[in-house]
């Protein structure tokens, strides 16, 4: 029963009034907890130093080796996506914000839209002219892109160009390189036909962006990574269990501010490079370019690292967001089948898991966001 007291019974260090405890020197102390009745709990604590730290910056450090069993596409120094050859590390760097760290993701074998903007065909287009561009270089430096140019020949629609693939997942993220040109409020739009929606609308002049007033796919489905030179990359993710496809548009001059609404009176052109739909994940994964990108591993064999007992604290980069996240990953056991782990999960919540021979046993996850 409170108030409680708190005292150091053995060991080095100090414990303020309020209970926070702070090590001196590695080993074992015990803080006693005294209640208002005068019962006395007996809290041993283990301190331990830091074993060794890793930083993959911009290199591999020593003892770490990689494996990649394909070429895959990152975003260098110069920030230009460039492909980088299998068993290569992509250490990657984004506009304004210089190195970001070694680029880790799973294998995609994914439905992959990345050059179909560049054979036009299988898009249906409404009050849009595509035309290839040779006045502006795409995110890789060539001359690739495409400008659309919503003429609004249609009075009663807003320009879109429109496309229909097969769905094998519930989940689906549509991505595509953006940048303005005479329009610069441009939308992604996702479905499953006669059944629902995600989309958002994005200012490709000031970098921000809304939920699309023609969907009710959530305020966190969407967002926008900066690429340099006026480039940026949208996404919008969409989940639906029902259907047996996706439609997934883009409009080129949705309005002339940033809003949910559209204007079917704005016209005006913006150019695009690089459409994807990737399946079964939360957030974009890197380009593609039509090729089957394997898994990246890292992985490091060393007495470094304590066998049955320790935490390892992770800081890491969400391109999804754009935001600097940091989160601490806790082994109380330290085996992998046995083991206390708490996490900062995707919708940036909580989350304390506890495993016994490798079966989750118990979950929680905090009721709100964690403020960065």
């Amino acid at each position: 029963r409170s108030p409680y007291s708190y005292t150091l019974f053995s060991g080095s260090g100090s414990i303020t009034s309020s209970g926070t405890y702070t090590p001196s020197v590695a080993g074992t102390s015990t803080i006693t907890v005294t209640d208002s009745l005068g019962q006395i709990a007996y809290l041993p604590i283990e301190a331990v130093t830091a074993t060794v730290s890793y930083d993959f910056a911009t290199s591999l450090p020593s003892g770490w080796s990689f494996t990649r069993n394909s070429t895959a596409y990152g975003q260098n120094a110069s920030n230009l996506l460039t492909s980088f050859a299998a068993a290569t590390g992509r250490f990657e760097y984004q506009y304004n914000l210089g190195a970001i760290g070694l680029l880790i993701e799973p294998s995609s074998a994914t439905n992959s839209l990345a050059s179909v903007l560049s054979l036009i065909s299988g898009w249906s287009a409404i009050s849009v002219t595509v035309t290839a561009t040779s006045t502006a270089s795409d995110p890789m430096g060539t001359y690739s892109a495409y400008s659309l140019d919503d003429t609004n020949t249609d009075i009663y629609n807003a320009g879109q160009l429109s496309y229909n693939l097969t769905k094998s997942a519930s989940t689906s993220v549509f991505s595509v390189f953006a940048k303005a040109d005479t329009a610069s409020i441009v939308s992604l739009y996702s479905s499953v036909p006669a059944s629902s929606c995600s989309g958002a609308v994005f200012d490709l002049i000031n970098g921000s962006s809304t939920y699309s007033g023609f969907c009710s796919g959530g305020t966190n489905n969407f967002g926008m990574i900066p690429y340099g030179n006026g480039w940026y990359r949208l996404w919008v993710r969409h989940t639906d269990t029902t259907g047996s496809s996706w439609n997934v548009r883009i409009f080129p001059a949705y309005n002339t501010t940033l809003t949910p609404s559209a204007s079917i009176t704005a016209t005006g052109a913006a150019i695009f490079y690089g459409p994807q739909l990737e399946e079964g994940i939360s957030a974009p994964t890197s380009y593609l370019s039509n090729l089957n990108r394997e898994a990246d591993v890292v992985s490091l064999n060393s007495t470094d690292v304590p066998q049955y007992a320790g935490t390892v604290y992770t800081e890491w980069f969400n391109q999804s967001t754009s935001i600097n996240q940091t989160g601490t990953i806790l082994l109380a056991g330290g085996l992998v089948a046995n083991n206390h782990q708490i996490v900062r999960d995707a919708n940036n919540q909580v989350v304390f898991s506890i495993y016994d021979t490798g079966t989750l046993i118990a979950q929680v996850t905090s009721p709100n966001t964690i403020p960065l």
